[in-house]
């Protein structure tokens, strides 16, 4: 006697005709979901981008009434409105505040640099408020009046999201 007797079952037309219409499910279930994923990440992405548009706007006008109180004044204000902001909440925030040239950045977690200055600015440029600096993925606001620019970017590289795939 056979010890590997498969059953009639594996081989009758209504097992393959299951198993086609499950696999077709299956697939059309993954690609609806993958779709779904998407278009909602999208919408996050759109809702950051506006978030932080709105807070450079919501920050242009007191630096630009800071502007007669000089420099330092400009920094004080970026650095506490940069602090009283968690990472929790809004990681990888940063504010950069151009002048005429000149470049003010929040000291307040440690981020400030040249580069991720000139980045920020460089997002904001291309149109499209992402960029890719040092391996993180920012979303930058921009708002700007005269020669006063402000800058306010996140990082979303730390939430686990990417806009990569956006194009």
């Amino acid at each position: 006697m056979n010890s590997k007797r498969r059953s009639p079952f594996l081989h009758s037309i209504r097992f393959q005709l299951l198993v086609a219409v499950n696999v077709v499910v299956f697939l059309m279930l993954a690609a609806l979901l993958s779709f779904d994923y998407q278009r909602e990440l999208a919408a996050h992405f759109g809702e950051k981008k506006f978030a932080l548009k709105d807070e450079a706007r919501t920050l242009l006008p007191s630096v630009i009434h800071l502007q007669r109180h000089g420099r330092d004044a400009i920094q004080e204000y970026v650095d506490y409105v940069c602090g009283r902001m968690e990472d929790a909440d809004s990681p990888g925030h940063h504010i950069a505040v151009e002048i005429g040239g000149d470049l003010i950045q929040a000291n307040s977690h440690h981020r400030a640099s040249t580069d991720l200055g000139s980045t920020m600015k460089a997002a904001t440029t291309k149109g499209g408020n992402q960029i890719l600096h040092e391996n993180q993925e920012l979303i930058v606001g921009t708002q700007s009046h005269g020669d006063t620019s402000v800058y306010v970017s996140e990082n979303v590289t730390r939430l686990g999201m990417s806009f990569s795939w956006m194009g």
